[in-house]
Parts: C-alpha cells; structure tokens; sequence
C-alpha cells in the first residue's frame, strides 16, 4: 500500500449479526464496495445470509438490521459470501486494505467463515483498518455511548 493516500483503493465491508459473537449469534448480512477518493470503483455488492442454526432472532436486532423470515429464501449460504468476497479481495490491486466500521464485531464472524472455508490464522486474506478505532484516536473527548 503506496503511493499519495487520495490514490489508495480501499475495500468498504460491513456486517449485521444477530449476536456479539459467532458463538452467540448468527451473520445475517455482509456487504462490500471498492473506492478511492476519487470515488466508487466497482459496484458494491450486498446479501442477506442464511441464519447457520435455529437461534432466535431478537426484536431489536431485526429492528437495527432489517432482517425478517422474509429474507431467508434471498440469502445466500455464509461460505458462498466469504467465497466471493475473498475473489475481490484476491483481485488486483494488491493488498487492498479493508476498511471496517467496527472491526472488534466484524471480524470475529469473518475469521470463522474464512475457518469454516478451510483457511487458517496465517491465510486470513483482510488486512482491516477500523474507522471505530481511528475515530476513538482522533475525537477521545467525544461521548462513547449513543
């Protein structure tokens, strides 16, 4: 990653969970898009993921996300959203790095889809900067909660 910061393509990810963790909860959505300063490189992309398991899903995480029974049949399997995800990431230019809004949530459940693919700590594919954090950096007198 060189060259004058306004040139950098950057990976925009986020993810929508019915838990804190992949242990309590499920990856409901994930979606991505490519930009620069410049603007929007390639068309983001979006998808509803089909719930692993039976566990409820509360009120208030169908309320924040959107997420209803409804979205089941438009989901696609967790592993076929890490499958794509890692084609763009694995495209050019090279160590893209991903900009995440909250790593410390996202990454958990995107390290255990990239396990569940077969890959290990050594091969995790994101290098992730979390805007939360740089945020936290830059504004440390600004409230923390709501």
């Amino acid at each position: 990653m060189t060259g004058p910061l306004a040139e950098i393509e950057v990976l925009v990810l986020d993810c929508q969970a019915s838990g804190a963790t992949p242990s309590q909860g499920d990856l409901l959505e994930v979606g991505w898009g490519s930009t620069t300063a410049a603007g929007q490189v390639a068309a983001s992309r979006a998808a509803w993921i089909v719930p692993r398991g039976d566990r409820r899903i509360s009120k208030i995480v169908r309320q924040l996300t959107g997420w209803s029974e409804a979205c089941i049949p438009l989901g696609i399997e967790g592993l076929e959203a890490w499958a794509q995800l890692t084609r763009v990431v694995s495209a050019p230019p090279a160590r893209t790095p991903a900009v995440i809004h909250f790593a410390r949530f996202e990454l958990p459940f995107l390290r255990d889809l990239h396990t569940r693919a077969g890959g290990s700590e050594e091969t995790f594919p994101l290098e992730t900067v979390c805007v939360h954090a740089i945020a936290e950096r830059l504004f440390p007198d600004l409230p923390r909660r709501n």
